[in-house]
């Protein structure tokens, strides 16, 4: 299965970033969509399957974290000693969903608005274990910059669901500030 960007629509998606400092521009965004190579079948109807649930689950993610809703973010993680996501900006790491429920709440309060905007993201779908990639951008009226970054998301299959057992965002290494 292929992938590509396309415009979703949403506001903040077409965007250009220029940063002076690291002489680095980052040119527009998108959304996954599934391309069909027209020379054979792209995978089985389960692998197609599986990688819309990653994807739905992945763009809920998101919704969770743009509009602050902690108990539909915590619904997305792995109910697990194991899971783990280091967040690039306010906590050093979440560890274990008993952390998570303690922590994500007073980590949403934070912010009024956010908005995340992802550039050239990529899936990769291995039976019961998908990885989700991607270039990050989120902007706030509550942060003193705008967060440039990297995003890994290690997605796992509990339950007939899939949770997200790992995520790790870091700002660009040439873009941080000091």
């Amino acid at each position: 299965m292929r992938y590509s960007t396309r415009d979703s629509g949403r506001p903040f998606l077409g965007f250009l970033l220029l940063a002076v400092s690291a002489g680095a521009i980052l040119v527009g965004c998108g959304e996954l969509v599934p391309q069909v190579d027209d020379t054979g079948d792209p995978g089985g109807e389960g692998e197609l399957s599986a990688e819309h649930d990653v994807l739905e689950a992945h763009r809920a993610l998101i919704l969770a974290y743009e509009t602050s809703d902690h108990g539909a973010f915590l619904d997305l993680l792995l109910p697990s000693s194991d899971l783990l996501i280091f967040h690039p900006t306010l906590e050093d790491r979440f560890e274990g969903i008993e952390e998570a429920r303690e922590q994500v709440g007073e980590m949403f309060g934070r912010y009024d608005a956010l908005t995340w905007t992802e550039v050239h993201p990529s899936l990769l779908v291995r039976g019961e274990v998908a990885w989700v990639t991607s270039n990050v951008l989120v902007e706030s009226p509550d942060l003193e910059h705008p967060f440039v970054g990297r995003g890994t998301e290690v997605w796992v299959r509990h339950n007939d669901e899939w949770r997200l057992a790992h995520g790790h965002w870091s700002a660009q290494p040439e873009l941080a500030r000091e």
